[in-house]
């Protein structure tokens, strides 16, 4: 450990997950896919991962936005915790997809 005061890394991953950004959830989902998914088919896997995330934020920020202008804080907190289990569910039902790596 350096005397500097410079933290170690994971601490800065998880500074970034509490302001925020999911770090831990895109590396997940990037390694679950990248021992699901043939070799062959990575790149489309992860561009679908991409686009997956960046279409949840285009269209999850505004609704939140929405809801909670019209129906309160309360509301907004909801609705990210109800997509936050509809995730949950989807990998809990799809878990034996991802059960045995699949290396090509």
């Amino acid at each position: 450990m350096s005397t500097s005061g410079a933290k170690p890394d994971h601490c800065t991953a998880m500074q970034l997950d509490l302001t925020g950004r999911p770090v831990g959830a895109y590396r997940s989902s990037y390694r679950a896919a990248e021992m699901a998914v043939p070799a062959g088919q990575r790149t489309e896997a992860m561009s679908w991962l991409t686009t997956a995330a960046a279409t949840g934020t285009a269209l999850g920020a505004p609704l939140a936005g929405y809801l909670i202008d019209s129906s309160g804080a309360p509301a907004g907190y909801l609705f990210a915790f109800t997509a936050g289990l509809a995730a949950m569910a989807i990998t809990v039902l799809r878990r034996h997809d991802l059960a045995s790596p699949r290396h090509v």
